[in-house]
């Protein structure tokens, strides 16, 4: 009998999500349970819903020194977008910057649906803004013509 391959871990600066075991194509959880020599378990498709995963996400991020998406979180992401919407016009350069710094805090990334919202919403402000420093910064007579 072989000695068990030792485990190699290389933690990255890219966050994604947890996806569910399900989601999981068949040929990745062979090549895991090949690797570690480890028996799949026959109810593998139920981990999903247990309480295992909650746990699991946990440890995972607590290794990872990752904070879970929280409100905090959403304010770093409208404080980072607003202030990139003043010099940025796209809304992928925006989103860019505010990835970063969600990396750069070590915070879980949101779903890109709530990115993209983010983005419009905080480009509305920032455009208001603008709109509303240089209007009153005309007189009226500038304003009829």
């Amino acid at each position: 009998m072989t000695a068990p391959r030792a485990p190699r871990y290389q933690i990255t600066e890219k966050y994604g999500y947890f996806i569910f075991i399900k989601d999981v194509p068949e040929s990745i959880i062979l090549h895991i349970s090949d690797h570690f020599e480890l028996e799949i378990p026959k109810n593998l498709t139920c981990y999903d819903n247990t309480g295992s995963r909650p746990r699991y996400m946990s440890l995972i991020r607590n290794f990872l020194n990752i904070h879970a998406y929280n409100e905090e979180t959403k304010n770093i992401i409208f404080l980072t977008m607003k202030n990139a919407a003043k010099t940025k016009d796209e809304i992928s350069d925006i989103i860019n910057v505010a990835v970063e710094e969600l990396v750069k805090q070590k915070h879980e990334l949101p779903a890109f649906s709530t990115l993209l919202r983010t983005t419009n919403s905080t480009r509305s402000i920032v455009n208001k803004e603008y709109y509303t420093v240089i209007s009153s910064s005309i007189g009226s007579e500038d304003k009829e013509k």
